[in-house]
């Protein structure tokens, strides 16, 4: 009788175990068809990206203390416009597609969130700057670019591209970037349109600020790059928005959590939606624009 007790009692655990990863399975499963529902929603009227430019952005943002911010970003590209977002959202997402198991990550990218958007109009050389905190979406601005860049005769190989070296002397800095026309259209990163091709290298003359080129992104059967325009916009100024930024953030991300903001937003949402862990978080005394 002991020994059949025994028996019955393995047999339930070995059965209940066989359950789990079934029931996980389903669970993902479920997870994904969901998450792919959101993303076509979210996305339902965006414009499709040609292709997207990766960058590793590297900043001195704290001389005092030799402190330098890494972060991965992309820019998605279109014949008239651009859009230089962070790469994290997207680049979890891809991960998570190849790699299902919850408690893994992509350590080898950068993964400093900075929820703000750059979208580039190239026909009218306008930039308009646009931040996400959680679901709200704040309208910083559009202004005309006019960079004045210098191009040179002077050629190169960078990152097995050939380029031509341009300079820009904006916001208090001498610029020097490195663009090519072997890639589609034209891209830049951040406020430095302008170039008849897509930047490869940019750096400031004392190495405080530069982004180095990473790779190109495709769009896949199962998830296109978009270049999504908020829908509408919170009303708040730049002004009180920038200050709704620095709190948010600095904040702690149990503060947040606690607040029950999390309960109020969608189950899905295409890019991670969190207190920053990026730029905003930092202790700036470097500034990247000096004036």
């Amino acid at each position: 009788m002991k020994k059949t007790l025994i028996f019955m009692a393995i047999s339930a655990a070995l059965i209940a175990t066989a359950q789990k990863p079934t029931e996980q399975a389903e669970r993902e499963a479920r997870m994904r068809v969901e998450m792919e529902e959101a993303m076509n929603r979210y996305y339902a009227n965006a414009d499709t990206c040609i292709y997207g430019v990766r960058y590793v952005f590297d900043y001195l943002y704290n001389k005092t203390q030799g402190k330098r911010f890494l972060e991965d970003r992309i820019v998605l590209v279109r014949p008239e416009q651009t859009l230089d977002m962070s790469w994290e959202g997207i680049g979890e997402h891809r991960w998570r597609m190849k790699n299902p198991d919850p408690n893994t990550g992509d350590m080898t990218l950068h993964y400093r969130l900075t929820p703000d958007f750059y979208f580039y109009d190239i026909l009218t050389d306008s930039l308009q700057t646009v931040y996400r905190v959680l679901t709200e979406e704040f309208d910083m601005g559009t202004r005309h670019l006019a960079n004045d860049w210098k191009i040179s005769d002077r050629t190169e190989t960078v990152s097995g591209f050939p380029c031509r070296k341009a300079t820009l002397n904006r916001g208090g800095r001498e610029w020097t970037a490195w663009f090519t026309s072997e890639l589609p259209y034209a891209a830049a990163p951040r406020d430095f349109g302008g170039l008849p091709g897509v930047i490869i290298e940019l750096c400031d003359s004392d190495g405080e600020v530069r982004w180095h080129f990473f790779g190109t992104e495709n769009n896949l059967a199962d998830h296109k790059l978009y270049i999504k325009h908020p829908e509408k916009y919170a009303s708040a100024t730049p002004e009180e928005a920038r200050l709704i930024i620095k709190l948010y953030g600095r904040s702690e991300p149990r503060y947040v959590q606690e607040s029950g903001i999390y309960d109020k937003l969608p189950k899905y949402v295409p890019e991670m939606m969190r207190p920053s862990t990026g730029l905003d978080a930092c202790n700036i005394d470097n500034p990247i624009v000096r004036e």
